[in-house]
């Protein structure tokens, strides 16, 4: 009765997973469609130098699609603006929200660099007056001008800087390197940060493992899956990233001769697999995954007086088995290159020999993997 408990509760958590998946890529789809409008607007209106508008449509971009990077965009509008204290404040909201961005160091050293500029404007404006005037002329000196922030001198051949003197200027960056600055930043990518930077990922897992063979009334014992592997990364530009790559597989067992001794022995499963899978961006460093391989299990250690085979007879080495994969799960990435998964995985074997194919047509396992990954 316990093993088919066991089946229905994995059916069932399987079956939550997909709906949730379902639900929440919907959802997200359904905001970025309705955000794209504004974006592109925002985008338009900053290139124009209209900030004031397009700080009003990028605004109205993230009440449909609550994307960070809608708060970086904003912010580069406030600090192009001249509105520095506003810039500070949606800089900070967007690290905040994307506290593992590649940009991170670039932020925050504008954050630092607008906050020393309030400050100094802060300074001049408690500052008391010290000039002396004429009480026949008192009231007629014209009011001092505001204090304008001079920008450092760009190095030799560098453009010059074309923002807001009241705004804080950065020293220019090198073109092509990750920090350099667009008008706007993009939204509608949905790809893991690391996935340009780092498309190698490493990942190993490890779980309990529930088999089921074909033909036979076995009890089916518990065991542990490890599984490690390497996947290439392949950006689809906003639709997600596919993974392609090779894994490999081990989960050993013990299984009980059925002559009068009885005794216990060891056998276990060897698996090779070309495997792919398909990653999709549902929130800040938070993605839905499916998998599907392709591959051979070796089933080793079957010996003589055991249960799958006709006639109880032994193998004569590992029996390979034709094998397909299939995984649905959730990942999150605790930094840009380390991540954490959960992913429940359902393997089906097609036996080949000919004791185990009269005896044992094929073996079916669900696994439950915890892993982590590693991207380089």
């Amino acid at each position: 009765m316990s093993r088919y408990r066991l089946r229905g509760l994995s059916s069932l958590c399987l079956t939550l997973i997909l709906l949730a998946g379902a639900h929440a890529a919907h959802a997200s789809e359904a905001g970025k469609k309705a955000a794209k409008p504004h974006y592109d607007k925002g985008a338009s209106e900053y290139n124009l130098g209209h900030f004031a508008e397009a700080i009003s449509e990028f605004e109205k971009a993230y009440e449909q699609d609550p994307a960070p990077i809608l708060l970086f965009n904003i912010a580069q509008a406030h600090r192009q603006s001249g509105n520095n204290e506003r810039a500070a404040f949606f800089y900070r909201r967007y690290l905040e929200q994307e506290p593992n961005a590649d940009n991170r160091a670039d932020v925050e050293k504008r954050i630092k660099d607008l906050e020393a500029v309030i400050q100094q404007q802060n300074d001049v404006k408690r500052k008391p007056p010290t000039e002396v005037t004429d009480q026949d002329h008192q009231g007629t000196t014209p009011p001092a001008p505001p204090l304008a922030v001079t920008p450092p001198p760009p190095p030799p051949g560098a453009q010059p800087a074309t923002a807001n003197v009241a705004a804080i200027a950065l020293p220019p960056i090198t073109p092509g390197s990750p920090t350099t600055e667009a008008p706007v930043a993009t939204i509608m990518g949905t790809v893991p940060e690391a996935e340009t930077a780092h498309p190698v990922h490493l990942w190993v897992s490890a779980g309990p493992s529930f088999p089921s063979f074909s033909g036979r009334d076995l009890q089916e014992p518990t065991m542990l899956s490890l599984r490690l592997g390497a996947n290439y990364g392949i950006d689809l530009h906003g639709a997600g990233v596919i993974d392609i790559g090779l894994s490999g597989s081990y989960a050993p067992f013990q299984y009980r001769t059925i002559d009068a001794a009885n005794q216990n022995r060891s056998a276990g499963f060897w698996g090779l697999f070309a495997d792919g899978d398909y990653r999709f961006r549902i929130a800040p460093g938070f993605d839905l995954l499916g998998e599907l391989g392709a591959g051979v299990v070796w089933w080793s250690g079957i010996g003589d007086q055991n249960p799958f085979t006709s006639g109880a007879v032994a193998a004569t080495g590992a029996v390979p088995m034709p094998s397909l994969l299939l995984g649905l799960g959730a990942a999150y990435h605790l930094l840009p290159n380390l991540s954490i998964f959960f992913e429940p995985t359902f393997l089906l074997s097609k036996t080949t020999g000919d004791g185990l194919t009269s005896a044992i047509s094929s073996v079916s396992r669900f696994d439950l993997a915890f892993g982590v990954g590693y991207s380089i």
